[in-house]
Protein backbone atom coordinates (compact mmCIF):
# COMPACT_ATOMS: atom_id res chain seq x y z
CA UNK A 1 0.00 0.00 0.00
CA UNK A 2 1.42 3.72 -0.83
CA UNK A 3 0.11 6.50 0.79
CA UNK A 4 0.78 10.13 -0.64
CA UNK A 5 0.60 13.61 1.12
CA UNK A 6 -0.06 16.56 -1.30
CA UNK A 7 0.35 20.16 -0.72
CA UNK A 8 -3.54 21.36 -1.38
CA UNK A 9 -2.40 25.04 -0.55
CA UNK A 10 0.51 25.28 -3.31
CA UNK A 11 -2.07 23.45 -5.88
CA UNK A 12 -4.53 25.94 -4.64
CA UNK A 13 -2.06 28.68 -4.84
CA UNK A 14 -0.49 27.66 -8.76
CA UNK A 15 -4.13 26.92 -10.31
CA UNK A 16 -5.49 30.03 -8.90
CA UNK A 17 -8.49 27.42 -8.19
CA UNK A 18 -10.94 27.28 -4.96
CA UNK A 19 -10.41 24.29 -2.11
CA UNK A 20 -12.30 21.74 -3.75
CA UNK A 21 -10.67 22.21 -6.97
CA UNK A 22 -7.19 21.82 -6.21
CA UNK A 23 -7.23 19.02 -4.01
CA UNK A 24 -9.08 16.91 -6.69
CA UNK A 25 -6.50 18.16 -9.20
CA UNK A 26 -3.75 17.47 -6.48
CA UNK A 27 -4.91 14.05 -5.59
CA UNK A 28 -5.37 12.87 -9.22
CA UNK A 29 -1.59 14.28 -9.72
CA UNK A 30 -0.65 12.44 -6.97
CA UNK A 31 -2.22 8.80 -8.12
CA UNK A 32 -0.89 9.65 -12.07
CA UNK A 33 2.46 9.70 -10.05
CA UNK A 34 1.86 6.08 -8.26
CA UNK A 35 0.93 4.81 -11.49
CA UNK A 36 3.79 5.95 -13.25
CA UNK A 37 5.99 4.46 -10.58
CA UNK A 38 4.45 1.02 -11.02
CA UNK A 39 4.16 1.00 -14.80
CA UNK A 40 0.61 1.19 -14.67
CA UNK A 41 -1.70 2.65 -17.20
CA UNK A 42 -5.12 2.18 -15.70
CA UNK A 43 -6.09 3.79 -12.12
CA UNK A 44 -9.31 2.14 -10.35
CA UNK A 45 -10.83 4.67 -8.42
CA UNK A 46 -13.18 3.76 -5.21
CA UNK A 47 -16.20 6.44 -6.70
CA UNK A 48 -19.50 4.81 -6.13
CA UNK A 49 -23.30 5.06 -6.35
CA UNK A 50 -23.49 7.71 -3.72
CA UNK A 51 -21.09 9.89 -4.82
CA UNK A 52 -22.31 9.91 -8.47
CA UNK A 53 -25.66 11.16 -7.20
CA UNK A 54 -24.04 14.16 -5.04
CA UNK A 55 -21.71 15.02 -8.47
CA UNK A 56 -25.21 15.07 -10.13
CA UNK A 57 -26.45 17.50 -8.00
CA UNK A 58 -23.46 19.45 -8.01
CA UNK A 59 -23.32 19.68 -11.58
CA UNK A 60 -27.28 20.85 -11.62
CA UNK A 61 -26.83 23.75 -9.25
CA UNK A 62 -24.04 24.85 -11.61
CA UNK A 63 -26.23 24.87 -14.46
CA UNK A 64 -24.24 21.85 -16.27
CA UNK A 65 -25.24 20.90 -19.52
CA UNK A 66 -25.75 17.12 -20.41
CA UNK A 67 -21.46 16.76 -20.16
CA UNK A 68 -22.19 17.81 -17.03
CA UNK A 69 -25.19 16.15 -15.76
CA UNK A 70 -23.94 12.63 -17.13
CA UNK A 71 -21.56 13.10 -14.31
CA UNK A 72 -18.54 10.42 -13.64
CA UNK A 73 -18.08 7.83 -16.96
CA UNK A 74 -17.57 4.42 -15.71
CA UNK A 75 -14.71 4.39 -17.53
CA UNK A 76 -12.95 7.34 -19.14
CA UNK A 77 -9.68 6.64 -21.48
CA UNK A 78 -6.86 9.02 -22.57
CA UNK A 79 -7.11 11.17 -19.40
CA UNK A 80 -4.50 13.43 -18.09
CA UNK A 81 -4.27 14.53 -14.37
CA UNK A 82 -4.97 18.30 -14.44
CA UNK A 83 -2.41 20.53 -13.77
CA UNK A 84 0.50 18.11 -15.13
CA UNK A 85 2.69 19.71 -17.64
CA UNK A 86 1.51 17.96 -21.19
CA UNK A 87 5.62 16.46 -21.22
CA UNK A 88 5.25 14.98 -18.05
CA UNK A 89 1.40 13.67 -17.83
CA UNK A 90 0.89 10.39 -18.71
CA UNK A 91 -2.10 8.89 -20.47
CA UNK A 92 -4.22 7.08 -18.50
CA UNK A 93 -7.70 5.01 -18.24
CA UNK A 94 -9.63 6.09 -15.54
CA UNK A 95 -11.52 2.89 -14.06
CA UNK A 96 -14.35 3.01 -11.53
CA UNK A 97 -15.87 -0.40 -10.76
CA UNK A 98 -18.19 0.82 -7.74
CA UNK A 99 -20.20 3.17 -9.61
CA UNK A 100 -23.30 1.32 -9.43
CA UNK A 101 -22.89 0.31 -6.20
CA UNK A 102 -24.38 2.39 -3.06
CA UNK A 103 -22.37 3.50 -0.24
CA UNK A 104 -24.13 1.50 2.06
CA UNK A 105 -23.34 -1.57 0.74
CA UNK A 106 -19.59 -1.05 0.70
CA UNK A 107 -19.75 0.14 4.45
CA UNK A 108 -21.93 -3.29 5.40
CA UNK A 109 -18.72 -5.21 2.89
CA UNK A 110 -16.19 -3.64 4.80
CA UNK A 111 -17.64 -4.58 8.35
CA UNK A 112 -18.36 -8.20 7.32
CA UNK A 113 -14.60 -8.08 6.20
CA UNK A 114 -13.26 -6.27 9.52
CA UNK A 115 -11.68 -3.86 6.81
CA UNK A 116 -10.98 -0.55 8.16
CA UNK A 117 -11.10 2.11 5.07
CA UNK A 118 -9.19 5.31 5.79
CA UNK A 119 -11.49 8.21 6.33
CA UNK A 120 -10.78 11.72 5.02
CA UNK A 121 -11.44 13.97 8.13
CA UNK A 122 -12.07 17.14 5.75
CA UNK A 123 -15.41 14.77 4.57
CA UNK A 124 -17.06 16.15 7.70
CA UNK A 125 -16.43 19.78 6.92
CA UNK A 126 -19.63 21.20 5.82
CA UNK A 127 -17.99 24.47 4.34
CA UNK A 128 -17.34 22.49 1.16
CA UNK A 129 -20.13 21.65 -0.95
CA UNK A 130 -19.72 18.08 -1.50
CA UNK A 131 -19.88 17.75 1.80
CA UNK A 132 -23.05 19.71 2.52
CA UNK A 133 -25.04 17.89 -0.36
CA UNK A 134 -23.68 14.76 1.01
CA UNK A 135 -24.46 15.57 5.03
CA UNK A 136 -27.47 18.32 4.54
CA UNK A 137 -29.11 18.20 0.60
CA UNK A 138 -29.43 14.53 -0.18
CA UNK A 139 -31.27 13.51 3.25
CA UNK A 140 -33.56 16.08 3.36
CA UNK A 141 -34.56 15.30 -0.28
CA UNK A 142 -34.76 11.53 0.74
CA UNK A 143 -36.90 12.91 3.49
CA UNK A 144 -39.39 13.46 0.32
CA UNK A 145 -37.88 11.08 -1.77
CA UNK A 146 -36.93 7.94 -0.40
CA UNK A 147 -33.64 6.65 -2.04
CA UNK A 148 -32.98 9.50 -4.25
CA UNK A 149 -29.81 8.65 -4.87
CA UNK A 150 -30.66 5.42 -7.09
CA UNK A 151 -32.88 7.55 -9.30
CA UNK A 152 -29.78 10.15 -9.80
CA UNK A 153 -27.29 7.86 -10.33
CA UNK A 154 -29.62 6.29 -12.79
CA UNK A 155 -30.53 9.74 -14.48
CA UNK A 156 -26.36 10.73 -14.86
CA UNK A 157 -26.20 7.12 -16.89
CA UNK A 158 -29.35 8.21 -19.51
CA UNK A 159 -27.67 11.69 -19.68
CA UNK A 160 -24.25 10.32 -20.47
CA UNK A 161 -25.63 8.36 -23.07
CA UNK A 162 -27.05 11.27 -24.71
CA UNK A 163 -24.08 13.23 -24.59
CA UNK A 164 -22.41 10.57 -26.52
CA UNK A 165 -25.14 10.90 -29.04
CA UNK A 166 -24.70 14.29 -29.49
CA UNK A 167 -20.70 14.16 -29.31
CA UNK A 168 -21.29 11.27 -32.65
CA UNK A 169 -22.90 14.37 -34.08
CA UNK A 170 -20.06 17.01 -33.89
CA UNK A 171 -17.75 14.20 -35.00
CA UNK A 172 -19.32 14.54 -38.04
CA UNK A 173 -20.12 18.51 -38.37
CA UNK A 174 -16.28 19.27 -37.29
CA UNK A 175 -14.51 19.15 -40.14
CA UNK A 176 -17.14 21.71 -42.00
CA UNK A 177 -17.07 24.07 -39.16
CA UNK A 178 -13.36 24.04 -37.78
CA UNK A 179 -10.11 23.06 -38.47
CA UNK A 180 -7.11 22.50 -36.17
CA UNK A 181 -4.17 24.61 -37.92
CA UNK A 182 -0.80 25.76 -36.75
CA UNK A 183 -1.40 25.87 -33.04
CA UNK A 184 -5.05 27.15 -33.49
CA UNK A 185 -8.50 26.24 -34.09
CA UNK A 186 -10.42 28.22 -37.34
CA UNK A 187 -13.91 28.31 -37.07
CA UNK A 188 -15.87 29.21 -39.98
CA UNK A 189 -18.67 31.32 -39.35
CA UNK A 190 -20.95 30.77 -42.28
CA UNK A 191 -21.02 27.06 -41.31
CA UNK A 192 -20.85 27.87 -37.36
CA UNK A 193 -24.28 29.78 -37.86
CA UNK A 194 -26.52 26.84 -39.82
CA UNK A 195 -25.50 24.18 -36.97
CA UNK A 196 -28.41 24.12 -33.73
CA UNK A 197 -27.49 26.54 -31.05
CA UNK A 198 -27.05 23.06 -28.41
CA UNK A 199 -24.00 21.92 -31.34
CA UNK A 200 -22.96 25.50 -31.53
CA UNK A 201 -21.93 25.91 -27.44
CA UNK A 202 -20.34 21.62 -28.31
CA UNK A 203 -18.50 22.86 -30.94
CA UNK A 204 -16.98 25.92 -28.99
CA UNK A 205 -16.24 23.02 -26.03
CA UNK A 206 -14.38 21.14 -28.39
CA UNK A 207 -12.40 23.93 -29.65
CA UNK A 208 -11.22 25.07 -26.52
CA UNK A 209 -10.81 21.72 -25.52
CA UNK A 210 -8.49 20.81 -28.50
CA UNK A 211 -6.17 23.82 -27.51
CA UNK A 212 -6.03 23.14 -23.28
CA UNK A 213 -6.27 19.22 -24.02
CA UNK A 214 -10.38 19.03 -21.83
CA UNK A 215 -12.86 21.07 -21.28
CA UNK A 216 -12.05 21.27 -17.43
CA UNK A 217 -11.89 25.28 -15.92
CA UNK A 218 -14.36 26.70 -18.79
CA UNK A 219 -17.52 26.73 -17.52
CA UNK A 220 -21.12 27.77 -19.17
CA UNK A 221 -20.80 31.59 -19.19
CA UNK A 222 -17.82 32.16 -21.63
CA UNK A 223 -18.86 29.42 -23.72
CA UNK A 224 -22.16 31.15 -24.09
CA UNK A 225 -20.41 34.93 -24.93
CA UNK A 226 -17.76 32.82 -27.49
CA UNK A 227 -21.10 31.14 -29.15
CA UNK A 228 -22.83 34.36 -29.69
CA UNK A 229 -19.42 36.30 -31.01
CA UNK A 230 -18.91 33.80 -33.36
CA UNK A 231 -22.84 33.82 -34.29
CA UNK A 232 -23.29 37.56 -34.26
CA UNK A 233 -20.15 39.13 -33.23
CA UNK A 234 -18.47 42.31 -35.70
CA UNK A 235 -15.48 42.04 -36.99
CA UNK A 236 -12.18 42.58 -35.46
CA UNK A 237 -13.76 42.00 -32.09
CA UNK A 238 -11.57 39.68 -29.35
CA UNK A 239 -12.94 37.88 -26.56
CA UNK A 240 -11.19 36.55 -23.65
CA UNK A 241 -11.65 32.91 -22.61
CA UNK A 242 -10.23 30.76 -19.35
CA UNK A 243 -6.88 29.19 -19.70
CA UNK A 244 -5.34 32.25 -21.45
CA UNK A 245 -7.10 31.59 -24.97
CA UNK A 246 -8.56 34.71 -26.67
CA UNK A 247 -11.50 34.25 -30.11
CA UNK A 248 -10.23 37.20 -32.61
CA UNK A 249 -13.54 37.30 -35.09
CA UNK A 250 -12.82 38.05 -39.16
CA UNK A 251 -15.93 38.53 -41.13
CA UNK A 252 -16.03 35.02 -42.41
CA UNK A 253 -13.78 33.28 -39.64
CA UNK A 254 -12.90 33.25 -35.77
CA UNK A 255 -9.66 31.77 -34.46
CA UNK A 256 -9.18 30.47 -31.11
CA UNK A 257 -5.62 30.15 -29.91
CA UNK A 258 -3.18 31.71 -26.83
CA UNK A 259 -3.59 34.64 -26.25
CA UNK A 260 0.03 35.42 -26.12
CA UNK A 261 0.53 34.20 -29.38
CA UNK A 262 -2.48 34.19 -31.49
CA UNK A 263 -1.86 37.40 -33.65
CA UNK A 264 1.84 36.23 -34.28
CA UNK A 265 0.46 32.70 -35.79
CA UNK A 266 -2.44 34.71 -37.62
CA UNK A 267 -0.14 36.57 -39.34
CA UNK A 268 2.45 33.66 -40.21
CA UNK A 269 -0.75 31.99 -42.17
CA UNK A 270 -1.62 35.40 -43.93
CA UNK A 271 0.89 34.41 -46.46
CA UNK A 272 2.01 37.72 -46.85
CA UNK A 273 5.18 39.24 -45.91
CA UNK A 274 5.11 41.58 -42.70
CA UNK A 275 7.55 43.94 -41.33
CA UNK A 276 8.07 44.68 -37.78
CA UNK A 277 6.08 48.66 -37.26
CA UNK A 278 9.63 50.43 -36.21
CA UNK A 279 11.33 49.30 -39.34
CA UNK A 280 11.50 52.21 -41.96
CA UNK A 281 14.21 51.19 -45.25
CA UNK A 282 14.93 53.54 -47.63
CA UNK A 283 14.21 51.70 -51.28
CA UNK A 284 17.48 51.33 -53.48
CA UNK A 285 17.81 52.33 -57.27
CA UNK A 286 19.06 48.29 -57.54
CA UNK A 287 19.20 45.39 -54.99
CA UNK A 288 17.63 43.33 -52.43
CA UNK A 289 16.27 43.98 -48.96
CA UNK A 290 15.51 40.51 -46.66
CA UNK A 291 12.33 41.75 -44.69
CA UNK A 292 12.33 37.99 -42.79
CA UNK A 293 10.64 34.85 -42.56
CA UNK A 294 12.09 34.16 -46.13
CA UNK A 295 10.49 37.44 -47.48
CA UNK A 296 12.70 40.00 -49.97
CA UNK A 297 11.48 42.49 -52.06
CA UNK A 298 13.97 42.77 -54.97
CA UNK A 299 14.66 46.49 -56.97
CA UNK A 300 16.20 46.42 -60.30
CA UNK A 301 15.89 47.92 -63.78
CA UNK A 302 12.43 46.41 -65.55
CA UNK A 303 10.03 48.04 -67.70
CA UNK A 304 6.15 47.54 -67.47
CA UNK A 305 4.92 45.22 -69.70
CA UNK A 306 2.31 46.36 -72.76
CA UNK A 307 -0.92 46.76 -71.29
CA UNK A 308 0.31 45.48 -67.90
CA UNK A 309 -1.26 46.97 -64.60
CA UNK A 310 0.31 47.30 -61.36
CA UNK A 311 -0.30 43.91 -59.40
CA UNK A 312 -0.15 42.96 -55.80
CA UNK A 313 3.49 41.32 -56.12
CA UNK A 314 5.55 43.50 -59.04
CA UNK A 315 5.27 47.40 -59.53
CA UNK A 316 6.99 49.09 -61.95
CA UNK A 317 7.99 52.62 -61.41
CA UNK A 318 8.79 54.91 -64.47
CA UNK A 319 11.02 57.58 -64.17
CA UNK A 320 11.70 60.82 -65.95
CA UNK A 321 15.20 62.00 -67.50
CA UNK A 322 16.09 63.59 -63.86
CA UNK A 323 15.27 60.37 -62.18
CA UNK A 324 11.95 61.82 -60.46
CA UNK A 325 8.19 59.91 -60.39
CA UNK A 326 5.63 62.80 -60.26
CA UNK A 327 8.45 65.32 -58.52
CA UNK A 328 9.22 62.78 -55.83
CA UNK A 329 13.25 62.22 -55.79
CA UNK A 330 14.67 58.70 -56.23
CA UNK A 331 18.34 58.13 -54.78
CA UNK A 332 20.15 55.96 -52.25
CA UNK A 333 20.83 57.24 -48.55
CA UNK A 334 21.21 56.00 -44.97
CA UNK A 335 18.53 55.43 -42.65
CA UNK A 336 19.33 58.09 -39.81
CA UNK A 337 15.80 59.13 -38.99
CA UNK A 338 14.78 58.09 -35.27
CA UNK A 339 13.41 54.49 -34.77
CA UNK A 340 10.29 54.04 -36.57
CA UNK A 341 9.96 57.33 -37.97
CA UNK A 342 10.99 58.55 -41.87
CA UNK A 343 14.33 58.86 -42.14
CA UNK A 344 15.73 61.99 -42.95
CA UNK A 345 15.84 63.37 -46.50
CA UNK A 346 18.85 64.03 -48.78
CA UNK A 347 19.87 68.07 -49.10
CA UNK A 348 17.89 69.60 -51.75
CA UNK A 349 15.91 66.38 -52.05
CA UNK A 350 12.04 65.98 -52.00
CA UNK A 351 10.69 62.46 -50.54
CA UNK A 352 12.05 59.45 -50.52
CA UNK A 353 10.40 55.97 -51.71
CA UNK A 354 10.03 53.95 -48.04
CA UNK A 355 9.36 50.42 -47.61
CA UNK A 356 7.46 50.60 -44.40
CA UNK A 357 4.49 49.88 -42.14
CA UNK A 358 1.44 51.79 -41.73
CA UNK A 359 1.28 55.36 -39.97
CA UNK A 360 -1.86 56.96 -39.55
CA UNK A 361 -2.72 59.35 -42.19
CA UNK A 362 -1.32 57.44 -44.69
CA UNK A 363 -3.73 57.64 -47.81
CA UNK A 364 -3.86 56.49 -51.33
CA UNK A 365 -4.79 57.06 -55.01
CA UNK A 366 -8.12 55.37 -56.27
CA UNK A 367 -8.06 54.00 -59.88
CA UNK A 368 -9.66 56.01 -62.64
CA UNK A 369 -9.46 59.24 -60.95
CA UNK A 370 -11.59 58.23 -58.56
CA UNK A 371 -10.21 60.43 -56.13
CA UNK A 372 -7.89 59.74 -52.95
CA UNK A 373 -9.37 57.29 -49.34
CA UNK A 374 -7.25 56.75 -46.31
CA UNK A 375 -5.25 53.71 -46.21
CA UNK A 376 -7.05 52.97 -43.08
CA UNK A 377 -10.50 53.25 -44.76
CA UNK A 378 -9.39 51.18 -47.93
CA UNK A 379 -8.45 48.36 -44.91
CA UNK A 380 -12.00 48.50 -44.03
CA UNK A 381 -13.48 47.88 -47.21
CA UNK A 382 -10.88 45.01 -47.72
CA UNK A 383 -11.65 43.53 -44.74
CA UNK A 384 -8.22 43.38 -44.03
CA UNK A 385 -7.88 41.87 -40.21
CA UNK A 386 -6.93 44.57 -37.77
CA UNK A 387 -3.53 41.96 -36.72
CA UNK A 388 -2.16 42.16 -40.34
CA UNK A 389 -2.33 46.01 -40.86
CA UNK A 390 0.48 47.45 -38.75
CA UNK A 391 2.72 44.83 -40.12
CA UNK A 392 1.95 44.80 -43.89
CA UNK A 393 5.05 46.02 -46.16
CA UNK A 394 4.20 49.49 -47.65
CA UNK A 395 5.68 51.36 -50.64
CA UNK A 396 5.44 54.69 -49.70
CA UNK A 397 6.42 58.43 -51.06
CA UNK A 398 5.53 60.54 -47.63
CA UNK A 399 1.75 60.19 -46.73
CA UNK A 400 1.21 58.41 -50.24
CA UNK A 401 1.04 54.67 -50.22
CA UNK A 402 1.35 53.27 -53.64
CA UNK A 403 1.76 49.83 -52.59
CA UNK A 404 0.76 46.68 -50.23
CA UNK A 405 3.09 44.26 -51.35
CA UNK A 406 1.07 41.26 -51.27
CA UNK A 407 -2.34 43.42 -52.02
CA UNK A 408 -3.25 46.11 -54.21
CA UNK A 409 -1.10 48.76 -56.23
CA UNK A 410 -2.04 52.25 -56.26
CA UNK A 411 -2.31 54.73 -59.63
CA UNK A 412 1.24 56.41 -59.58
CA UNK A 413 1.94 60.07 -59.74
CA UNK A 414 2.16 60.96 -63.90
CA UNK A 415 5.63 61.41 -64.04
CA UNK A 416 6.50 64.91 -65.64
CA UNK A 417 8.55 63.62 -68.69
CA UNK A 418 8.44 60.68 -71.12
CA UNK A 419 10.29 57.87 -68.88
CA UNK A 420 13.71 57.44 -69.72
CA UNK A 421 14.20 54.31 -67.35
CA UNK A 422 11.64 52.10 -65.60
CA UNK A 423 12.56 50.72 -62.08
CA UNK A 424 10.61 46.89 -61.29
CA UNK A 425 10.34 46.24 -57.37
CA UNK A 426 8.81 43.02 -56.89
CA UNK A 427 8.42 40.60 -54.24
CA UNK A 428 10.17 37.30 -53.97
CA UNK A 429 9.67 34.21 -51.44
CA UNK A 430 12.80 31.90 -50.49
CA UNK A 431 14.21 33.01 -53.73
CA UNK A 432 10.90 32.84 -55.93
CA UNK A 433 9.23 35.63 -57.08
CA UNK A 434 5.84 35.54 -56.48
CA UNK A 435 3.08 36.28 -59.52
Amino acid sequence: MTIERVDVAAARAARRAGLEDAARAARYAALAAVATRCGARVLALGHQADDQAETVLLHLFRGAGLSGLGAMAPVRRAFRPPGVPPDEAPVLTLWRPLLGVPRAAIDDYCRRWGLAPAVDPTNADLALRRNAVRHDILPAIERHFPNARSPLARAARILADDDALLEELIDRRWPAVARHEGGIVIVDRSAFRAEHRAAQRRIVRRAWATLRGATAGLAAEPVEAAREALDAGRTGARLALPGGVALALDRDSGALGDAETLDDRLRARAGLPLLAPDRCIPLPAVGEIALGGGWAVRVGEGRAPAGGAPGPWVLHIPLDPGGVCGGVYWGRFEHNGAAGGAPAQPEGAELAWLLRTWLPGDRVRLPGGRGTKKLQDWFVDRRVPRYLRGRLVLLTCGEWVVWVAGLAAFPLPPPAAAAARWVRVQVLRDGARMV
